[in-house]
């Protein structure tokens, strides 16, 4: 059964969950739908060996992402 993650874009960067979930893609299927303020992940067919760690490992990138990205300066600095 597909797990679904929703991600507030008030704190979370949409760029960051697509990214990870492109980086993830060899794990998991990763549908990823942007939207009404937030990001909406569902997680499906996850490889048996790290299945039950991949929901938590996926949002904690996801964290460390858009704080990385939050961080950046911009084109205007």
């Amino acid at each position: 059964m597909p797990d679904t993650v929703d991600f507030s874009l008030d704190f979370y960067s949409a760029v960051a969950v697509q990214q990870v979930a492109a980086a993830f893609a060899g794990l998991a299927t990763f549908d990823v739908q942007i939207g009404g303020g937030k990001a909406t992940v569902t997680i499906s067919d996850p490889d048996p060996e790290v299945a039950a760690q991949l929901e938590n490992e996926f949002c904690n990138h996801v964290l460390n992402e858009s704080i990385r990205l939050s961080r950046e300066p911009t084109q205007e600095s």
